[in-house]
């Protein structure tokens, strides 16, 4: 090994761009599955941007609802814990009205 190879050699002109984990997994789980396409979900970006370290959380959830997030999942190939912080954002972001119709469906 000679002197010369020991120099720093130029970057590429092009930065890397850096994701967030969740964008990561999600894009590595389509790229899985052979989908070329991804779908992104309206997540505000100064939720996104907070310093905040998460918290995890334990709930529960019935089979049917489980059976429909897996479905979401598979269609997306997003993950489940990214689908149900995306619909809790985009849930609180509607006018009470909105979010009163979802939560409270008038039952026919």
């Amino acid at each position: 090994m000679a002197l010369h190879d020991l120099k720093k050699k130029p970057r590429a002109s092009k930065p890397k761009q850096f994701c967030d984990v969740d964008s990561f997994i999600a894009q590595a789980e389509l790229y899985a599955n052979g989908c070329e396409n991804v779908v992104h979900l309206p997540i505000q970006a100064k939720r996104n941007s907070s310093k905040q370290p998460t918290k995890n959380a334990t709930f529960s959830l019935n089979q049917a609802v489980i059976l429909e997030l897996e479905q979401i999942k598979q269609k997306t190939g997003l993950s489940k814990s990214y689908l149900v912080r995306a619909l809790t954002h985009h849930l609180a972001g509607l006018e009470e009205p909105k979010q009163q119709a979802i939560l409270h469906p008038e039952k026919p």
